[in-house]
């Protein structure tokens, strides 16, 4: 197996974790490559220039580097082994004290692929790929006015609900710990095959999030609202967009593929974070 090697500088910005990485790499007559972008740090190493040329990617970083990576190396159905880098995450997989032990059982097979579902998210004839969710929200008011959006969410054209709110998520399982936790949605298993739609700071006490199937194509209808709204993929804004307009959102044919190790605990990760959010200075 030859693995590809990614890091985020920032959070290795002198490369001492990838370094060590590499030795151990070696030491153990793993075959490896890295990318283009760590070329220059480590010369005289081979590169890779394309995910296809490499049968597994490890990634130094935290889930935000894992979230973007993620979602580029899908197309090409290649596992990526997340390296923690960050504070406790859902997406990484190993420890800086764990590298020895994870190189053996990468090179005994000792490991499984765990998917995780997509969103594609079409939008003025663009599409997007999501990992953990598309939120639709109100711009930030620059005059000092903060006003509610009117929409709809549709599944397969069936209205599910009208909201008088700050916006609403569409997440994935995965995302389902992120921005929609925060907004009140519930925690979705990463295996489960659907998403939840999640609306933000809505104006009516009946409006709740709503789990659906992932073979459901949900549609939000912005109605009119005199104001602009951000479209974001990701936390990353897209697109803005004012008027009526509809956004189409169905649960991707290409899905994440994650190294994860028999030890691996969805619950233990999701306890330790939700303890260490809920501890108040």
């Amino acid at each position: 197996m030859k693995l590809g090697i990614y890091t985020n500088s920032i959070k290795d910005e002198a490369f001492c974790h990838t370094r060590e990485f590499l030795a151990l790499l070696r030491k153990e007559n793993v075959p490896f490559a890295v990318s283009r972008e760590l070329s220059e740090h480590f010369p005289g190493e081979e590169c890779f220039n394309s995910f296809d040329q490499i049968e597994m990617l490890v990634v130094f970083g935290g889930d935000g580097t894992l979230l973007n990576v993620a979602k580029r190396t899908a197309f090409f159905e290649l596992p990526i082994l997340g390296i923690n880098l960050g504070t406790l995450g859902f997406l990484t997989e190993v420890e800086n004290d764990q590298y020895l032990e994870c190189i053996r059982a990468l090179k005994s097979g000792n490991y499984h692929i765990e998917y995780r579902t997509m969103l594609e998210m079409k939008l003025n004839k663009k599409l997007y790929f999501a990992l953990n969710e598309v939120t639709v929200s109100r711009e930030n008011a620059v005059d000092g006015l903060h006003k509610v959006i009117r929409l709809e969410a549709y599944s397969n054209e069936n209205l599910i609900d009208r909201f008088v709110a700050d916006g609403v998520i569409v997440a994935t399982p995965t995302g389902s710990t992120a921005y929609s936790l925060s907004a009140g949605g519930p925690i979705l298993m990463p295996s489960l095959n659907a998403k939840v739609i999640t609306p933000i700071a809505a104006h009516s006490l009946h409006s709740r999030p709503v789990v659906l199937s992932d073979s459901e194509v949900v549609t939000i209808k912005l109605l009119e609202t005199g104001c602009k709204v951000a479209v974001s993929v990701d936390g990353e804004v897209v697109q803005c967009v004012s008027g009526e307009s509809k956004i189409q959102i169905i649960s991707a044919h290409n899905r994440a593929k994650f190294v994860r190790f028999s030890a691996s605990n969805f619950y233990e990760k999701l306890l330790g974070k939700l303890n260490k959010w809920s501890t108040t200075l």
